[in-house]
């Protein structure tokens, strides 16, 4: 009876209603009364991926479904925090706080249907919860490993998409940045393609450069309304790819692009960051891309060279950085013949001796992804402009090791022929072909020894210095490997050709090899007497 009464008197426990699962998704629209005030949550967003994940977590318009004016749920004219939910009267407000939730019958389960782009695209940035799968490794809304997705997609055909050349690695620009092209005129019909197959090809496409530091080279001329959905679904999704995926991406320049999408990009601005914006590089014609790429070298499809034909603008670019220089102390852009400053010791140019000791001296073994990052353009420009008006400058003073790194391989870039030249490229690919063996390695032997003598001092030199620096790859994570991705382009191209990824792979493995193999090849072979 007491405890009875004691327990009817006792004031029932204070319980909030459960949330909805979708509750944590709506965005509540704020009326801003003193804008200047106000604090954007972008402004530190460099990569986007921030205003990605605010974009992913808005629901889908196939799983939201209309709101009618007249519907509770809809917010009114003087929307704040707290539009948007239920409206109920004070007494039932103050009932669901006291009251404990009833369960409610479990709603139908939904009808399945084909998934829309939308909700492609969702599953690769954020799940219900708010997790990227991107950064778990989930390639869909069930749960995997990085490691079996990356094995699934690499296993995967998409030879039909190769063919359409619409996505491509096509070399290193003129700072030995690897760049990756998409040619707009090349995209399919968007009701052709599954668009997650899609978003997995140009997935696999970025794995294979995002390690480093890249660039993208965009070619907007032949976007077509029947193509438009799936350009716009490609960039989306790599917008929703992992923080690397956009903070390694250095430049991106979009050519020939209209001014409609200038507008939009510049009414972006408020709500993305300075430094991602500052990555844009607006290019009227192809003659002004050469002042940041090696335009010989890479296929631009004929419908935009005749598109760029009728374009009257004046380049405003610089000249391009291989451009004859008068000087006849200049480094960058000449024959490594011509070069005048040369370490009488080595037989080397001095730059290379210079940057060699630099680097061993001042910690840079040390540093995770040296030669693999880039630098500041500006700094690098006017650097190696020095070099090539006084044949001479003094790196002591110079604190960012990345700097040095780039400028070495620059170096190797701008000379006018490659450090392997034009006439040993096919002798080159021929040798990384053969197995393994006693002939492989006395064909390389051979064909260093063929080389100039000037390019066979050299080739040796820095063969012996990367053996160096890859010693130390357990701290700066650049193995043998690794060095000869990101010198095997700056070391042999073909002439006149423009560089693809089968032969880019190519001159990588003989980079390789020759690399595994430098100790045999310092010494020249002795020539049989007559």
């Amino acid at each position: 009876g007491a405890a009875g009464a004691a327990g009817a008197s006792a004031p029932a426990p204070r319980m909030r209603p459960a949330p909805t699962p979708r509750d944590h998704q709506r965005v509540l629209p704020v009326v801003i009364e003193n804008p200047d005030a106000f604090h954007n949550p972008f402004a530190d967003d460099e990569d986007g991926s921030t205003l990605v994940k605010a974009l992913a977590d808005l629901p889908t318009p196939s799983t939201r479904g209309p709101v009618s004016p007249t519907s509770p749920t809809a917010p009114s004219a003087s929307s704040g925090i707290g539009a948007g939910r239920t409206a109920l009267p004070a007494e039932r407000r103050r009932s669901a706080t006291l009251q404990p939730q009833r369960d409610a019958p479990a709603p139908p389960p939904p009808t399945a249907a084909a998934p829309t782009a939308g909700q492609v695209l969702r599953a690769y940035s954020t799940d219900a919860k708010g997790v990227s799968p991107f950064r778990e490794g989930v390639l869909t809304s069930s749960v995997s490993s990085s490691a079996a997705a990356a094995a699934a997609a690499s296993t995967e055909d998409f030879s039909d998409f190769d063919r359409q050349k619409m996505l491509e690695c096509v070399g290193v620009d003129r700072f030995s940045r690897p760049i990756l092209i998409f040619t707009a005129a090349n995209v399919p019909p968007s009701h052709e393609v599954d668009p997650e197959r899609f978003v997995r090809y140009v997935r696999l496409k970025f794995d294979l450069i995002v390690e480093s530091d890249y660039v993208i080279i965009y070619l907007h001329h032949g976007l077509r309304g029947h193509n438009k959905q799936l350009i716009s679904q490609m960039w989306k999704a790599y917008m929703g790819f992992d923080r690397k995926y956009k903070k390694n991406l250095k430049a991106l320049y979009l050519v020939h692009t209209t001014t409609f999408i200038k507008v939009i990009l510049a009414l972006a601005k408020p709500i993305i960051s300075s430094k991602f914006g500052q990555k844009i590089v607006y290019i009227k014609q192809l003659r002004e891309l050469d002042a940041y790429v090696h335009l010989e070298q890479i296929a631009i499809p004929d419908i935009v060279r005749r598109h760029d034909a009728t374009l009257t603008a004046p380049a405003t670019a610089a000249p391009a950085a291989a451009a004859a220089v008068a000087s006849s102390n200049a480094m960058f852009g000449v024959h490594l013949k011509d070069v005048k400053a040369m370490d009488p010791v080595a037989n080397v140019p001095v730059i290379i001796t210079r940057c060699v000791a630099f680097l061993r001296t001042s910690g840079a073994f040390d540093v995770e992804g040296i030669f693999r990052r880039s630098t500041n353009s500006v700094l690098m420009k006017e650097i190696r402009q020095a070099w090539n008006e006084t044949g001479d400058v003094d790196l002591s003073k110079i604190e960012d090791v990345h700097l040095v790194a780039v400028l070495m391989k620059t170096f190797f870039r701008e000379l006018k022929e490659p450090l392997l030249t034009y006439g040993a490229y096919r002798q080159g690919i021929a040798i990384q072909e053969m197995p393994e063996g006693p002939e492989k390695l006395a064909a390389a032997r051979k064909y260093v020894d063929a080389l100039p003598p000037r390019n066979a001092a050299l080739v040796r030199y820095l063969l012996a210095f990367l053996e160096e620096v890859s010693q130390y790859s357990d701290k700066n994570k650049m193995t043998k490997s690794n060095l000869a991705i990101v010198f095997g382009p700056n070391l042999l191209w073909e002439q006149g050709a423009a560089a693809n990824l089968a032969e880019m792979e190519a001159v990588n493995k003989l980079t390789l090899y020759l690399l595994d193999h430098q100790s045999e090849l310092q010494q020249q072979q002795q020539q049989p007497a007559s």
